[in-house]
């Protein structure tokens, strides 16, 4: 597991005392493989909590701010929005792109599908190494079923 700084865990409490979002389920911070989920709405929210937090999210950015602030904040690490709810923080240098270091000397192409493909999500950084390095193609998809509309229709 990742380790985390006490003043990280405690910036992460503080922006969980400041969200102005009503609903929180708990296991707000989650400690996985390799990074940390961080999430004001919480892992125990329900499929409709998930998306009234998603659509409140839509409007106000909650989860770009907060990875903003923390950045400023902690150098060492990366935040990066996250699937409907989450921010990954992964220690610098130890996000999603790391990988491409396994494929560097194949000739084989790569096809990546991320639903946050943008500066600041958690796919941006893979994505932008595959097409900065003609080592393939990237494509932002919203669900499984766009992604297997895009494996259909060309490959």
């Amino acid at each position: 597991k990742m380790s985390v700084s006490v003043s990280l865990l405690e910036s992460l409490k503080q922006e969980l005392f400041r969200s102005q979002f009503p609903i929180k389920t708990g296991n707000h911070i989650e400690q996985r493989m390799g990074l940390i989920n961080f999430s004001t709405v919480g892992r125990n929210a329900t499929r409709e909590q998930r998306e009234k937090y998603k659509q409140f999210d839509i409007t106000y950015r909650e989860r770009y701010h907060i990875a903003t602030r923390l950045t400023y904040k902690f150098s060492n690490y990366q935040f990066q929005v996250a699937g409907e709810i989450g921010i990954d923080i992964v220690e610098e240098g130890k996000d999603k792109a790391q990988i491409v270091k396994d494929f560097e000397s194949s000739t084989d192409k790569l096809v990546f599908f991320g639903d946050n493909i943008y500066k600041g999500g958690n796919d941006y950084t893979l994505a932008k190494v595959i097409e900065d390095n003609q080592m393939g193609i990237a494509h932002q998809v919203s669900n499984w079923q766009h992604t297997w509309d895009i494996l259909k229709s060309k490959y």
